[in-house]
């Protein structure tokens, strides 16, 4: 089963050991810029805003664009990216 875990870099390790992975498992990690972050709080906060006025928001589309825009700035992602 997989944790999905929120961190900054500073405290990524005690997260993942809070959650109570093991030393075995393996963890996917996705480093955003402060462009990155900026991008996913204004997604986040047109989606609390849309869940407020009955206005729907195309996640599938949305979360495409993140992909393509991680893809473009990590080609390595290329092979796991349908995966995110």
């Amino acid at each position: 089963m997989s944790t999905r875990i929120e961190s900054t870099v500073e405290k990524l390790p005690e997260e993942i050991a809070r959650s109570g992975a093991s030393g075995k498992q393996h963890v996917f990690v996705t480093i955003l810029d402060d462009k990155e972050m900026v991008k996913l709080e204004e997604l986040r906060r047109l989606i609390d805003e849309a869940e407020g006025s009955g206005d729907c928001v195309d996640g599938d589309e949305a979360f495409g664009e993140i992909r393509r825009n991680l893809i473009a700035k990590y080609p390595e992602l290329t092979d796991v990216a349908s995966d995110i």
